[in-house]
Parts: structure tokens; sequence; C-alpha cells
């Protein structure tokens, strides 16, 4: 078993290059990994759950969906791509089953510990002395974010046919980077896309944006 750990781990970080020296395969495995979890999840996860509800044991419902998330997660670790990607594609699939609602009711209570939980973590990520140093990089980074996302929602809709404020007013709401932004930025500096001077302006950049969001909209 101590041979067969380093020798998995070495394994999968091979895999992960790959992936990252050949984006074209890259976008296929992930592709593939998608379809089939969905399709995974049209089939086989509603007859588990379906099994699991007619025991009547909410406790039991409830490790099951964690065991499909780890399952998933476990998959695609395999395949080279994140955990957390894998535990997100295990929520799409969730949410294709007949007993989503239920899931996500059972889930619910967990969201906002869970999620204080990743803020604490993205704070302690953060070298404040960094945004303190490099001060305008990160305020154009911010700025050129938040510009394009703005308009990538406000000009389609104007050419939709709403006013002008309405469009602004859409544009801003989004005009933060998403949660998610977090786990791919880590990924990208755990295989060497991002360097540490990379990752940090985009931690930065991503704090300050989502901190202005409640003043954007």
């Amino acid at each position: 078993a101590g041979v067969s750990a380093p020798a998995n781990s070495q394994a999968s970080h091979q895999s992960t290059q790959a992936l990252v020296e050949n984006p074209f395969l890259a976008v296929l495995v992930g592709f593939a990994i998608v379809v089939g979890v969905l399709l995974a999840g049209r089939q086989f996860i509603p007859k588990v759950l379906h099994e699991v509800v007619r025991l009547r044991n909410r406790e039991l419902f409830l490790i099951t969906l964690v065991l499909i998330c780890l399952g998933t997660a476990a998959i695609t670790a395999a395949a080279g791509l994140s955990l957390a990607i894998g535990a997100f594609i295990a929520g799409l699939a969730l949410s294709e089953s007949e007993y989503g609602h239920q899931a996500f009711a059972e889930v619910l209570p967990f969201r906002d510990t869970l999620a204080s939980l990743f803020f604490v973590s993205v704070g302690m990520l953060l070298d404040i002395s960094f945004v303190f140093s490099h001060f305008g990089l990160v305020c154009l980074v911010v700025f050129v974010i938040v510009l394009l996302k703005v308009f990538a929602t406000a000009i389609p809709a104007m050419l939709a046919g709403f006013p002008v404020r309405t469009s602004l007013i859409a544009g801003g709401t989004i005009a933060q980077v998403g949660e998610f932004s977090f786990v791919l930025g880590s990924r990208g500096a755990d295989v060497g896309l991002l360097t540490g001077d990379d990752y940090q302006t985009f931690l930065a950049a991503a704090v300050i944006t989502m901190a202005a969001a409640p003043l954007l909209t």
C-alpha cells in the first residue's frame, strides 16, 4: 500500500500534465466525463435514489447523496480533472433526477456553513501585502473584469429591446467573479498555468469584485 500510493499520485500527476499540454485532449476528456455523468444521472442515479427513498430513511438518503458526490469526484480526479469539478457535475446529475428537489432540501442546511468555510479559506490564501504592492495592477484587472462582464450582458439585452438602464443593471448583477472561478484558479495554479503572482492577482480581483457587487446592482 505504501508503494502504491506514491505510484497512484505520480500517475494522477502525469495524466493531469498530459491534459495541460494537450488542450484539445482536455476538452475531449472533460466533455466525455460531463456527458457520461449526466447520462448516468438520468439512468442510474434515479434508480438508486428510488430504492433508497423506499426505505424511508432520511439519513441513508443523505449518505447516498454524499457517496454519489464523492464517487463522481473520484472519477474526475482519476481522469486528471479536479475533485471540485466532479462534485459540480454530480450536482448537475442529481438536479436532472426526479429527486433533485429533495436532494437540494437535504443539503441546504450545510450550504451556509460550507460557504463560510470556503470564504475563510479564500481569505487565508489572499496575500494582503501583494495587493498593496501591486495595487495598480489589481485595480486594472478589476476594471477589465467588471467592464467585460457588464457589457457582455448589457449589449445583448439592449439589442433585445430592453432599456439602457435595465440592461446596465442586469450587467451589474453578474459583474463579480463567480465562486467556481476560485476552484478553476486554484487548479490552474496547481498545474502551473498560473504563477504565484498571477494567482494572487486573480484572488485579489475576485475578492474585490465580490465585495463591490452590491454597489453595482
